[in-house]
């Protein structure tokens, strides 16, 4: 369960998670390969971290991997709140 208080802003932070893909190869690979073994299926993955599109997608890549993950954020002045709401509009 998410709780995004501007979700609004999932379009704009869904467009960087996107870009971050593109330059992230090596993250991608892994996430293709996951896709497919389901290394963390059945596993509860939580984190607490900087919320910015790049650790957003390292949390789809565990996804990815079968894996349910709950994120929040560690610092409020270095969370990106539209990342944030993008994640959701994602699924994580």
């Amino acid at each position: 369960m998410s709780k995004v208080k501007d979700m609004s802003l999932a379009p704009e932070g869904v467009r960087k998670i996107e870009w971050v893909q593109k330059h992230m190869p090596v993250l991608e690979a892994i996430k293709k390969e996951y896709e497919e073994t389901q290394p963390f299926k059945g596993i509860t993955i939580g984190s607490c971290l900087h919320l910015e599109p790049k650790t957003i997608n390292l949390g789809l890549t565990l996804m990815a991997g079968g894996a349910e993950v709950a994120m929040t954020g560690c610092n409020p002045l270095s969370t990106h709140d539209d990342a944030v709401a993008g994640a959701a509009d994602l699924g994580l």
